[in-house]
This record gives C-alpha cells, sequence and structure tokens, in this order.
C-alpha cells in the first residue's frame, strides 16, 4: 500500500512560507475532522483563572484609585515596584495574606508588581 506524503499538522503552524499542496490538503483534511492549528501558542488555560481574577481586582481598584494606566508614568518607577512587591512578600511571610487596603491577597499584589517590573524591563527603559 503506498502511502501519501503528508505534512504534519504541527509543521503548518511553525513555517509562514507559502503553502505547498501537501500542506493545503493536510488543512483541508484537518477542517473536515475539526482540528485546531494552536501548537506553539500561549497557553491561556494554564493560568489559575481565580488568580487572573484577583489580579484583575488589585488592577480594577488601582484604576480606581490612582488612574487606569498612571503605573506606566510613575518616577523610578522600577525601584519603586521592586520595593512594594517586596513589602507584600513580607507581609507574605509574615503570614499576613490580605492587603489591609485594598482587601486582596498580597499575593495578587506581587503579580501586579511584577507585571509592572516586566513592562518596564521589556517595553521601555526606566526613566
Amino acid at each position: 500500500m503506498k502511502k501519501d506524503k503528508e505534512t504534519p499538522l504541527s509543521t503548518l503552524v511553525k513555517y509562514k512560507t507559502k503553502s505547498t499542496k501537501a500542506q493545503v490538503k493536510a488543512r483541508k483534511k484537518a477542517k473536515d475532522i475539526g482540528a485546531k492549528f494552536d501548537t506553539g501558542k500561549a497557553r491561556f488555560d494554564l493560568i489559575e483563572p481565580l488568580f487572573e481574577l484577583s489580579l484583575a481586582q488589585v488592577m480594577t481598584k488601582g484604576a480606581a484609585t490612582h488612574g487606569a494606566e498612571s503605573w506606566k508614568d510613575v518616577p523610578n518607577a522600577q525601584i519603586r515596584y521592586l520595593a512594594a512587591m517586596k513589602r507584600h512578600i513580607n507581609a507574605i511571610a509574615r503570614g499576613e495574606l490580605l492587603d489591609a487596603d485594598s482587601g486582596e491577597p498580597h499575593a495578587s499584589h506581587v503579580a501586579a508588581n511584577a507585571m509592572f517590573l516586566h513592562y518596564f524591563n521589556t517595553k521601555k527603559k526606566n526613566k
């Protein structure tokens, strides 16, 4: 029995070149069987939903108090957000789970500060 040479479905996501006849055939076959081309994409399903919600709640409360994206304009942001993150970690280490001001978990504030630091380290040089 002669085997057809078909391009594996996972390789269709990896390359952004002009499709070959085999790739077109593989895509058509995949559509017929309900395949999804998501190999190599970020796995948002791995982020715990309650953590994501709590982070959003911290960000929402911060936006109401300080403005939606005012955190991007804080002078000496990296130093200050690192210090804030350490304060929240210290509170967790002392057994305090919830932030007194926001009522949200200190761990969610750590995540917010980590997000801010990530932003400054990857998107913008700190002033």
